[in-house]
């Protein structure tokens, strides 16, 4: 692995996994001047960004509440990778080469599998937070109740299972230190991601939102496979861009080693 990319497990440095967690949940969240996660932005607020485009910055600074809901995604995510050793992180080197603990750039994913691990169930996060230190269960009581999210969380569901029905890597949450966006650390990372696929021959899903996040995964090899537009009563549909975007990349084959 590149000296700069960490694979992270329960067992390791509990500051670290803070600021893993802190850095994706604020790039989730997004701000005023930085994009949130489109579809959970819908979900918490189909009015709260620029244009009512999910992949517009906020009209407002994310409030207390917007934070732990996207806080408790993260820690869901992490929930479930941790245990499978498998959220690579990539940190900042000082000025002496050696490692910090700065995320610049995260990622949950789930390793290739036959029991659609990237489901856990509740004991699953139990256990993940007792191990770990950190409290997952520790999250707003409304998050789990309303309709957007019931929605989308089905229609995710539906897609995994018709488009990544074989063994693959599930690309589940993928950030960049919000305040380090533009430098071409979410690029480094994402290349490492889509070299450990080739070295083993899998496939990689991801869901992403905006043209911003489409394109981005283009470069890196990943073709649409699926628009899909969430409508639930009463609400503004979740349309920008045809909705969220089911994204699945195929191996190559003429480089499979891992970069070193």
């Amino acid at each position: 692995m590149p000296k700069s990319i960490l694979q992270l497990s329960y067992k390791s440095d509990l500051s670290l996994l803070i600021n893993v967690e802190d850095v994706m949940t604020m790039s989730y969240c997004g701000t005023t001047e930085t994009s949130p996660e489109g579809p959970l932005a819908w979900c918490f607020n189909p009015e709260g960004n620029v244009d009512n485009d999910y992949s517009k910055p906020l009209l407002e600074n994310p409030s207390r509440s917007r934070i732990e809901f996207c806080r408790f995604i993260i820690r869901f995510a992490m929930a479930i990778s941790l245990r499978h050793n498998s959220v690579f992180v990539l940190v900042r080197e000082d000025n002496d080469g050696k490692l910090t603990n700065e995320v610049l750039a995260a990622t949950c994913c789930v390793p290739p599998n036959d029991k659609r691990r990237h489901e856990p169930g509740i004991w699953d996060i139990l256990c993940m937070s007792l191990r770990s230190g950190i409290d997952f269960l520790s999250f707003p009581g409304d998050i789990s109740s309303g309709s957007r999210m019931e929605a989308l969380e089905s229609a995710m569901k539906v897609c995994h299972k018709q488009w990544a029905y074989d063994r693959h890597w599930y690309v589940c949450t993928f950030a960049t230190n919000y305040l380090k966006q533009g430098m071409g650390y979410g690029r480094k990372l994402m290349e490492f991601v889509c070299r450990m696929a080739d070295a083993a021959k899998i496939n990689l899903y991801i869901e992403v939102h905006g043209r911003k996040n489409q394109i981005f995964c283009e470069k890196n090899g990943y073709q649409v496979k699926e628009a899909i537009s969430i409508e639930v009563k009463d609400s503004i549909p979740l349309e920008m861009y045809g909705g969220m975007l089911i994204m699945l990349r195929t191996p190559k084959f003429d480089n499979p080693s891992l970069p070193q």
